[in-house]
């Protein structure tokens, strides 16, 4: 194997040189020149404001996903007041039932025998009403009865 020295690597690796023979200051090599460095620029513009760009549209949807964390956060913290809201309620609930439970554990309770004795006496007293009803009516038909009657023996005796 050959050995290249450091001369055949200064060729590989040396920078391209620019012509040095540029022409007169309006020679067409210098116009071309020229016009390739306006052709230069005006790439680096567009790929600038390319980048630009997509620099601007990155930080928007950046933007964008953290103004959706922040909503997600204070939708978040709304929802567990909320809920918090909803369990001292239901909290304060099952205590005035709680105590409605022992309040009602503390009142003496009806024995079965005066719930039958009340029963008794509301069907006896309806019984009762039904009797007066029975006699009003059978006392009206026994009064119509000798209004009838009496009645009857006066057109006898006027006639």
């Amino acid at each position: 194997m050959e050995q290249k020295g450091f001369a055949h690597k200064e060729t590989i690796t040396a920078p391209i040189a620019p012509p040095i023979n540029l022409g007169a200051h309006n020679g067409t090599t210098h116009l071309k020149l020229e016009v390739h460095r306006a052709e230069q620029q005006t790439w680096n513009r567009s790929d600038d404001a390319g980048t630009l760009k997509a620099i601007g549209i990155a930080n928007a949807v950046k933007e964008g996903v953290s103004q959706n964390k922040e909503n997600q956060q204070i939708l978040a913290q709304a929802t567990v007041e909320a809920n918090n809201d909803k369990i001292e309620q239901l909290e304060k609930q099952q205590e005035a039932q709680l105590l409605h439970a022992v309040l009602m554990t503390q009142q003496p309770q009806q024995s079965p025998v005066y719930r039958t004795q009340q029963w008794q006496q509301s069907k006896h007293q309806q019984t009762k009403s039904i009797d007066l009803k029975v006699e009003k009516e059978d006392m009206v038909a026994t009064i119509n009865k000798e209004e009838k009657a009496t009645s009857a023996m006066e057109n006898m005796a006027y006639e």
